[in-house]
C-alpha cells in the first residue's frame, strides 16, 4: 500500500469514527431525560390528589366564605405543581441539536476530503514513491581482511545500521594528526584505569569520524565501569556507541565497539 492510500484510508476512518462517537454519545443522553421526565408525572400527579384531598377536609370543615378563600389558596399552588416541561419538547430539542451537530460533522468532512484531494495531487505531482528500506549486507571479504578470524563472528549479532556504519568505516579516509592523538588517548585511559589490568586491546583503529576498538576483558561487570568512564571523558564525548560481546576459545570475552562522533 502505498502513502497515498495509507494516508486516505487513515483520515476517512478518523472522520467516520468521530461521526460516529457523536452520535452516540447524544443518543445515551436522550434516554436519561425521557427517564427523568417520566419520574416527574407521577409526582405532579401525586401532588394534585394530595391537593384535592386537603380541599375536601376543608370543605366539610368550614364556610362557604372560607371554601372560597381556601379554593384560592389552593389553586396557584396546585398550578405550580403541574408546571413541567413536556417529554415530548425535550425530545425535540435534542434532536434539533442532533441535527446541528452532524450538519457540522458534514462541513468538516468535506473539508477534510478536499484536503485529501490536495495532498493526493501533491504527491502525483511529485511521483514520491516510497519502498521497504532493503537490509545492508557486509562484504565478508573485506569483514575477513579486516578484522582478526576470532573477531568476525561477532559480526552475525550486527544489525543493519552497525553494519552499515563499519562500511562506512571501512570507506572513510584516515585523518592522520586526529586519528593518533585518539588512538593514544583510548590506548593511554584503558591502560591507566582502575579495571584496565582487566581489558586486553587488540585494536584501537580511528578514521576521521569514526574509531573502533576491539579485544578481550575477563569481568563484564568491570569492563562496564570502565567504559561508562571512557564515555564521559571530555576528548571523547561521541554521538553513537555499539558494541557487543561473545565468549572466546580462552575463556575471557571478546568484544567489539563501533563509535562515531
Amino acid at each position: 500500500m502505498s502513502l497515498r492510500q495509507f494516508v486516505s484510508l487513515g483520515l476517512y476512518t478518523f472522520i467516520v469514527a468521530i461521526i460516529t462517537w457523536y452520535v452516540v454519545l447524544q443518543w445515551h443522553t436522550i434516554p436519561n431525560t425521557i427517564n427523568t421526565e417520566a419520574l416527574s408525572i407521577p409526582t405532579a400527579k401525586s401532588n394534585l390528589l394530595s391537593a384535592a384531598g386537603e380541599s375536601s377536609e376543608h370543605v366539610k370543615a368550614a364556610t362557604l366564605s372560607d371554601l372560597a378563600q381556601t379554593i384560592d389558596q389552593s389553586t396557584p399552588a396546585r398550578k405550580q405543581d403541574v408546571s413541567f416541561v413536556p417529554a415530548e419538547s425535550r425530545l425535540t430539542q435534542d434532536l434539533q441539536r442532533l441535527n446541528r451537530a452532524h450538519n457540522q460533522l458534514l462541513v468538516t468532512n468535506d473539508q477534510l476530503k478536499e484536503r485529501i484531494a490536495i495532498y493526493q495531487k501533491l504527491l502525483d505531482d511529485n511521483e514520491i514513491m516510497f519502498a521497504e528500506p532493503t537490509p545492508t549486507q557486509l562484504d565478508l571479504d573485506a569483514v575477513n581482511a579486516h578484522l582478526p578470524d576470532d573477531f568476525v563472528g561477532l559480526t552475525q549479532y550486527w544489525d543493519s545500521d552497525k553494519k552499515a556504519r563499519f562500511n562506512a568505516l571501512l570507506a572513510e579516509p584516515k585523518n592522520d594528526n586526529w586519528a593518533f592523538d585518539m588512538e593514544n588517548q583510548i590506548n593511554d585511559f584503558i591502560m591507566l584505569h582502575e579495571y584496565g589490568q582487566n581489558v586486553r586491546v587488540t585494536s584501537v583503529n580511528c578514521k576521521q569520524s569514526m574509531c573502533e576498538i576491539y579485544g578481550y576483558h575477563s569481568d563484564n561487570s568491570l569492563f562496564q565501569l570502565l567504559s561508562q568512564d571512557l564515555l564521559t571523558q571530555p576528548w571523547f564525548m561521541p554521538t553513537i556507541t555499539q558494541s557487543n560481546s561473545s565468549n572466546a576459545k580462552n575463556g575471557d570475552i571478546k568484544f567489539y565497539t563501533l563509535v562515531s562522533f
